[in-house]
């Protein structure tokens, strides 16, 4: 299934590890790949952001990694392809709680995640959602945009960001019944830049920082 729903060239005919379409097999991880890629560019953009992706948790028990990376090279944000769940850092934290988060600015980041701004080069603002379905969670949405000083970050966007985790986390449901593997590697798939679409205000970001998983 696309990031909306919608079937991908080729109806499928056969359930498990391995999926069979019409134009021939298709490796579980590829859709995966597929549907985070998908959910990520769109929702990136949806809230006017620039850059993010999505944390999946790993075989490692309480260790999260970067799972897709929108916006930036991979490799520029190797510091935080791993994090640790209990460190203080709005991915870890959103995953913990599966609370959302949202983060205006450099400001309000420094208020509440010190050891975040102490790893960023500029003020950001920033959304996380977590992707959960029921009992089962499955990792963290984050969106980076331009700051907001002096301005929450707008309802409208809240919603957008909260809803696509959301969406996203009844995608990967569907394929963990299925089978297909839903854990984070060892490094993230780049993806192309978000389509921003209009949106009330800017904002978005953030992931963790060097050594994060420690």
């Amino acid at each position: 299934m696309t990031w909306y729903g919608a079937a991908r060239p080729g109806a499928r005919t056969e359930r498990g590890s391995q999926r069979e379409t019409s134009g021939g097999a298709v490796h579980p991880l590829d859709e995966l790949g597929l549907v985070l890629a998908e959910a990520a560019v769109h929702s990136i953009g949806a809230v006017g952001g620039h850059a993010g992706g999505v944390y999946l948790r790993s075989g490692t028990s309480g260790l999260l990694r970067l799972a897709v990376a929108v916006g930036l090279p991979a490799e520029l944000m190797r510091p935080w392809w791993r994090m640790h769940v209990n460190r203080p850092f709005p991915v870890a934290e959103c995953y913990r709680r599966s609370q959302v988060i949202h983060l205006a600015d450099g400001e309000e980041a420094m208020q509440r995640f010190p050891q975040l701004m102490a790893g960023l080069p500029f003020s950001l603002s920033s959304l996380y959602a977590p992707v959960t379905s029921g009992d089962e969670r499955f990792g963290v949405l984050a969106a980076l945009r331009p700051a907001t000083s002096g301005r929450p970050v707008a309802e409208a966007d809240q919603r957008r960001f909260t809803d696509a985790g959301s969406r996203l986390a009844a995608a990967l449901g569907e394929l963990h019944h299925d089978g297909t593997p839903s854990a984070g590697t060892e490094s993230p798939s780049p993806s192309r830049s978000p389509m921003r679409t209009p949106a009330p205000c800017a904002s978005a970001h953030s992931t963790g920082t060097s050594e994060a998983e420690h």
